[in-house]
Order: C-alpha cells, then structure tokens, then sequence
C-alpha cells in the first residue's frame, strides 16, 4: 500500500514533533500546534479517518489475519487452506500447517547454534535442521510460502516430500504442536504461543490431554515452563528425541510474532504513526485487530488447567486492587545482574494512598514472579483494578474478570504505542486508563520513575467510578 505523500509527510512530523518536544518542554506545545495547524491545511478530517481505516484493513491483510462475514479471524484462516499429498499436507492462510503421518528423523539434526551474547534472549537459540529432518508420503513436493519471515519456512525447506519414507517404531498418535520459542523468558511473547498453541487444539477438535507440545528450539527451559507442562499432556524438546518418529497428527503453530494477540503484527503502522501523534483520541481500531477469537475459552482454558474457578463477582461495597511491582531480578541466564527498567519508586506511598482513597476495601502489591503460577493466576482472577507499569505481567490482564479495569503506567522513555495491554483491555471490554510522565526530574536512577500519588488516586477513582456508577 502506498502512503499519500501528503499524509505521510504529515504524519512523520507529528510523531517528530511529539517526541522532539518531549525532550525540549517549552517548545513542544509550539511544535504540535503547528502540526495540527498545517495537517488541518493540508486534509479535512474524512480524509484522516479514510486513511487510517484503509491502513488498518492493509495491516489485517498483510498480517494474514483477515475476517470472514462475521467477524471471525480464525474462520477466515480455515477457509483459506491448500491440501496436497492426499490430505498429509495442509496449509492454513499461509499462517500455520497440519500434517498426517509425518516422520520427524533426529539425525537430520545437523547443529544447535549459539547466538552472540547480546541478542541469547531476543534471538531463538536455533537448531539448524539438515535436509530430510521432516518426511511426508508425497509425489512431489507442494508449492507453499508461510507469510513473512517465519521459521515455519526453513523448516519446510528441510521437509523431504517423497513416495516412500522410512517406517518408524516409534508413533505418537496424540496432536502434537511444534513451536519454536521466541523470547522464551518473557510473559507475554510466551502468552502468544499459549494462546496460538490453544487455538491450534481447539481448531483441529482435540483435548489438553490428548495435545503434546514439541519445542524445536534450544532454549534452556526458563522459569515459564511449568506453564507448558500444566496447560498440555506433555512437552517435547527436540534435542530429547533420539529415534526417528512418525507422528499421526502434527501442526506447525502460528510464529509467536504472528498471533492474534500481537497488535497488528509485528510491526503496526498505525500504532507507531496516528497513535503516536493522537495518543488517548486515537480510536482504537486504528491500530489493532478488531477482535480475537476464542479469548473467553482461553481464559477458561488457562484457569481450568489450574484448577481455578472464574466465578469473582463485583461487588463495589469491597473492591479488590492490586498492585504489580516490577523489581530487579534474573528472568533468564543472560541478564546476570537482573537489572530490569520500568521501576516504581514510591511503591509504599502508592498503596498508602489507594488504602486511604478507599478505605474498607482490599488494596494489595505483590512481585508476582516471587509467587508460584497458580497463585498469581489466583490473585489476578479475583483482583477487580489492577495496576502496574507497562511490563510482560500485564499479560495477565487476559484472566481479569470480565467487569475488571486495567491500570497501565509508562516511563518517560518508554513509548505508549506499546499497545499488546491496552489491545488486551480492548478484546475483553475491560475498562483501561493510561498514565505516561512526562516530567524528567521523575525520572531517578536504575530506572525507576516516581509517579505521583494525586494522579494515581484520580485514576483509581474514576476506574472505581466506572466500574460502580451508581455509589
């Protein structure tokens, strides 16, 4: 899609403006007025809204996500599907693949490559697979592109499409999901595999004790893994499997940078050029997925898996607010010092604050990943206001319930056009408020960032407010 010179040239300089005066105070009401000015010379309103909606289809298409007639993303997907090789093969809206009776071989495993110290926790620890690794019974081999720069297009690549294959000992008839791992130690690219990985068991009819995960990455296993283990049958490492097996029932899931739960892809144009300029008035279709699929089963998935009933009530006479600090500590072998940004620095002044402006009702902080899983999930399912700088715990928002509000706070450096929360608050119909400083004297060292009481009370009322209307 080409962008209007027009709209691009003034788009761009909104979001300079913006960030230029962020930096320089008294020049940034001057800078962004002169933008409105002259945008407001250059197009009329219509035109902006036109742009923004033709952009945010362009996205969905891109991203391989569009929607059927009734608004349904992963019916879209299902339609959209290639099968070859008499149903062995099938491809689905160039996103993810189901095959029948493929033959996974170990000893086409030719290295696992270490990547360099600065990119071990962003960049997949590979495991670069020689030709042959996957076999399927096949004439000849299909023609099929996954979207984007996806691994499931390597391991196509080393997939030997062949009339006769090797006939193993060892099957798995169970559906068995294969994933590589992203930012395997990060909460919220871990909740996009979750999720793509639910999606891919409930498309294809199966149960949590019927599924298997198969991780072909060579990351260490991480403080999350438990997670996989509680939610599926069992979990696979690719380096564990020493004989060749044929399984009966295999996908290749969604890239965690292509889930539905990733606002608009991994890279959203409208969330970095009009929500960088128009911030809260920005209407929120403008930059994410109208809607994701399945969101309500999912939470009830996650939580049933932990035993733990989504029944909390709203009851305004006993609000439960909850507070997640962020502190230092290792998520992973690659951050020794457990240094992490997005710091509250008046942590007991904030909840001192909240206790007086509601008194008679529960008012809680905690470091959740101090706590085991099920008893952050606990806490989170009840907790009706929940608050916390941007950060990967905000992924538990999902399991919010459903009259709950999202409190999000922001750094003066980090950017709001982070949307994955404010998507999250968005699909559930949660209530959401943002607060980012601007003010760089709150700003203190380690990064930690003072936010101030009187503007956290004001949010808490009015989330209270919303959320009881008639007190």
């Amino acid at each position: 899609m080409k962008l209007s010179h027009k709209y691009s040239q003034a788009l761009c300089f909104g979001i300079a403006a913006k960030h230029f005066g962020r930096k320089h105070h008294n020049l940034a009401g001057v800078l962004f007025l002169f933008f409105i000015l002259w945008l407001l010379l250059q197009v009329n309103v219509t035109s902006i809204v036109d742009f923004a909606k033709k952009s945010a289809q362009y996205s969905g298409q891109n991203k391989g996500f569009g929607y059927d007639s009734n608004g349904n993303a992963i019916l879209s997907l299902l339609k959209q599907n290639i099968s070859a090789c008499d149903g062995s093969f099938v491809g689905y809206g160039n996103e993810f693949a189901f095959f029948k009776n493929i033959v996974l071989n170990p000893s086409k495993n030719a290295e696992f490559v270490q990547e360099t110290t600065d990119k071990q926790w962003t960049a997949p620890k590979k495991i670069v697979f020689s030709d042959g690794y996957f076999s399927v019974k096949c004439k000849k081999k299909p023609s099929y592109e996954f979207r984007g720069n996806n691994h499931l297009n390597k391991w196509f690549s080393v997939t030997q499409f062949q009339p006769d294959i090797i006939k193993t000992v060892k099957i798995e008839p169970r559906l068995t999901i294969a994933i590589e791992r992203y930012e395997y130690a990060n909460l919220f690219h871990s909740m996009t595999d979750f999720y793509n990985a639910f999606l891919m068991m409930k498309i294809f009819n199966s149960t949590p004790a019927e599924t298997n995960i198969l991780l072909l990455d060579n990351h260490p296993k991480g403080l999350l893994i438990s997670i996989w283990y509680q939610l599926f049958n069992n979990v696979i490492f690719a380096k564990d499997i020493k004989e060749p097996t044929t399984y009966n029932n295999l996908i290749w899931s969604i890239m965690g940078y292509n889930s539905p739960l990733y606002p608009c892809g991994k890279t959203p144009i409208l969330s970095q050029i009009a929500f960088s300029i128009l911030n809260d008035w920005t209407p929120l279709w403008m930059y994410t997925n109208s809607l994701v699929s399945y969101l309500s089963n999912f939470k009830k998935f996650f939580l049933g898996q932990y035993h733990i009933r989504d029944y909390k009530n709203l009851n305004c006479q006993n609000l439960s607010v909850l507070f997640i600090w962020r502190r230092d500590y290792i998520s992973h072998i690659h951050n020794p010092s457990g240094l992490i940004t997005r710091k509250i620095k008046n942590e007991n002044e904030l909840s001192v604050t909240i206790q007086n402006l509601l008194k008679g009702h529960l008012v809680r902080g905690v470091q959740l990943d101090k706590l085991p899983v099920k008893e952050q999930l606990t806490l989170i399912s009840t907790t009706d206001i929940l608050i916390g700088m941007h950060g990967a715990a905000l992924s538990f928002s999902l399991f919010l319930p459903d009259h709950a509000a999202l409190l999000e706070l922001y750094p003066r450096y980090w950017p709001t056009t982070n949307l994955h929360f404010r998507s999250m608050a968005h699909w559930r119909n949660l209530t959401y408020l943002s607060w980012q400083n601007v003010d760089y004297l709150y700003e203190k060292k380690y990064f930690y960032t003072y936010i101030p009481p009187v503007i956290l009370s004001k949010m808490v009322k009015e989330a209270q407010n919303k959320l009881c209307p008639h007190l």
